[in-house]
């Protein structure tokens, strides 16, 4: 996992278990894992019992670094003004009549927001209440079904087993093989999970996002060049 002068590539998020014998890789863009490496002595430090937890220790600790890079800005890059959403001209040319339906088309979004909101968080608590679980764990495994992960609807890892008597006599290559393939598996279970290409259930937050993303677009829409 280090390149041929032995550092780290730049820009990838790195974790290791307190032992120091279990690292692994995640994308920085995604959160996920991308590659494990093990030490030669692993089985005398972990055993063959502590292989598990060790893997799923360093997999949470590098999607706690990922999480922190999502939402901290570094100290050497402080937050810089944003940039106005419209420009001052961006209404220029309409006449009072149109400006004023520019607001309500605003407004009319604003109020199908708050609906959808108040939808979502109505069917959460009708889930809760219910105590039935509508995004169980996407689960995938190697090829020999040696190795089990488990990811919840984010992509954090929430369970893994491996197979104790294969793990006992099993190459550290073949460990590693094993868990990269379990989940590669994982993640490819949770892409395709039911309702990943379902229509969205909150499309005036999804307008708002796309347009508040492009003030052109924005001040077209505004205008009602666009629907």
């Amino acid at each position: 996992m280090r390149d041929d002068n032995g550092e780290e590539p730049s820009g990838e998020l790195t974790a290791t278990d307190p032992t120091g014998c279990v690292q692994v890789r995640l994308d920085p863009q995604s959160g996920r894992l991308t590659d494990v490496a093990l030490t030669t002595r692993w089985r005398d430090k972990l055993g063959v019992a502590g292989m598990a937890e060790a893997v799923m220790y360093a997999v949470i600790q590098g999607r706690l670094s990922y999480l922190d890079s999502r939402t901290n800005v570094p100290e050497d890059h402080p937050p810089t003004a944003s940039a106005p959403l419209l420009e001052p001209d961006a209404l220029a040319g309409l006449t009072p009549e149109g400006q004023r339906d520019a607001w309500h088309r605003v407004a009319d979004l604003l109020e199908s927001v708050n609906s959808e909101a108040a939808a979502t968080i109505s069917r959460l608590q009708s889930t809760t209440a219910d105590g039935a679980d509508s995004h169980p764990g996407h689960t995938g495994s190697d090829d020999r079904r040696n190795v089990s992960v488990t990811l919840n609807t984010s992509g954090a890892i929430s369970g893994l087993t491996l197979s104790e008597r294969w793990l006992g006599s099993a190459s550290t290559e073949r460990v590693v093989e094993a868990l990269r393939e379990a989940f590669q598996a994982a993640y490819e279970s949770l892409d395709v999970a039911p309702g990943s290409d379902q229509p969205s259930q909150t499309p005036a937050a999804d307008r708002i996002m796309a347009l508040t993303n492009d003030p052109a677009r924005l001040a077209r829409w505004l205008r009602q060049e666009e629907d």
